[in-house]
C-alpha cells in the first residue's frame, strides 16, 4: 500500500486481469501484502476500494513470517540457494498463476502489459481446459 515503485504498474496491470475474469466464481486473485506490520485488513479493504477490486481480487496480510515462506516455498519466489533462511523483505514483479488444485502453473513479469496480456490468455486456455469449471 505504500510502494511507490514496481507495485504501481502491477497494480495497473492487475486491473486487466480483474477486469477480464471478475464476476467468475471459478477464478481469483489474491494479492499478498509485503509489508504486514503497516498492512492491516482495514488498510487493505481501504486499498482495494481505491484500485476499484472486484470481488474476484482479495488482498491478503498475516504474519511475516508465514507469508514469505509462502513466497519462497509456494511461489518459488526466491532462488533456492537463497531461500535458507527468511529473507527480510520479498519484493517482486512477478504474477504466479496457479490453477485449482495449487500447482504452480507459471510466472508472469507484473510490469509489463505484455506479459499480463499472456497472463489473461493463459488464464483463459486453463478455465477452458478445466472440466470442473462449466
Amino acid at each position: 500500500t505504500t510502494c511507490q515503485s514496481i507495485c504501481i504498474p502491477m497494480n495497473k496491470n492487475m486491473r486487466l486481469v480483474d477486469s477480464a475474469f471478475k464476476g467468475r466464481n471459478d477464478f481469483l486473485i489474491l494479492s499478498h501484502t509485503v509489508d504486514p506490520e503497516v498492512d492491516s485488513p482495514a488498510v487493505l479493504r481501504e486499498y482495494a476500494q481505491s484500485h476499484h477490486a472486484s470481488d474476484t481480487w482479495k488482498f491478503l496480510t498475516g504474519d511475516k513470517s508465514v507469508l514469505y515462506k509462502m513466497a519462497i516455498d509456494s511461489y518459488l519466489l526466491v532462488e533456492p540457494e537463497k531461500s535458507k533462511t527468511l529473507p527480510e523483505f520479498i519484493h517482486s514483479n512477478l504474477f504466479i498463476l496457479v490453477d485449482k488444485n495449487g500447482k504452480l502453473r507459471g510466472q508472469y513479469d507484473g510490469t509489463s502489459e505484455k506479459e499480463v496480456r499472456r497472463l489473461i490468455a493463459d488464464c483463459q486456455i486453463l478455465l477452458e481446459t478445466d472440466p470442473s469449471s462449466h
